[in-house]
């Protein structure tokens, strides 16, 4: 048994950079998708019988998703939108801490947290009526000598296709990109496999 080692990039920001994806114009729809989110984990949660195999882990994803259920329990009108990014930002957690050899540093339900911003992007694009480069991955780095040194460690990072941000120059996406996380910088990195 043998270390794969590959490498990735992409244009990455943290999650106060994401949530400028919910502004004015789109801070209902993202309500409507945090709630939605939120009850249909509910759901899946109550389907299983409790003697089911997936049944624990449902109700515990369920139960890290619940600040969204605040979106339904606070007028809608109500929420400022601070608030409503503050709230999904919530759901955005790493575990494990950085270090020399670190491997274990990941978010934690990394793929539910990249489809409830997929959505979320999904809604700026159409309010906004512009594309915005692919959500590829939400993932933390725990370690510089195994990831590299352009990524941050032991924090939330959304990782957005770089192939959609450049052609010969930074493309219409890109700049939507760069005009709300404020850049457009690609960072590779390495993975390394045991």
């Amino acid at each position: 048994m043998g270390t794969d080692i590959y490498s990735g990039s992409g244009v990455i920001c943290e999650v106060d950079q994401a949530v400028r994806f919910i502004n004015g114009k789109n801070k209902a729809a993202v309500i409507q998708i945090g709630i939605e989110f939120y009850s249909e984990l509910v759901a899946e949660a109550k389907k299983d019988p409790e003697t089911h195999p997936a049944h624990q882990w449902r109700q515990e994803t369920a139960k890290f998703f619940e600040p969204l259920a605040a979106l339904h329990r606070t007028a809608k009108s109500k929420l400022s939108i601070k608030a409503v990014q503050d709230i999904f930002a919530s759901v955005v957690k790493v575990s494990g801490k950085p270090a020399k050899y670190d491997i274990d540093t990941h978010v934690l339900n990394s793929e539910y947290v990249a489809e409830l911003f997929r959505k979320v992007i999904a809604s700026y694009s159409d309010v906004m009526d512009i594309d915005i480069p692919y959500l590829v991955d939400v993932q933390a780095w725990g370690s510089s000598r195994y990831n590299g040194w352009d990524v941050p460690l032991g924090v939330a990072c959304f990782v957005f296709d770089k192939d959609h941000c450049f052609t010969q120059a930074v493309s219409d996406e890109g700049k939507a990109l760069k005009k709300v996380i404020g850049h457009c910088d690609v960072t590779e990195w390495t993975e390394y496999s045991c």
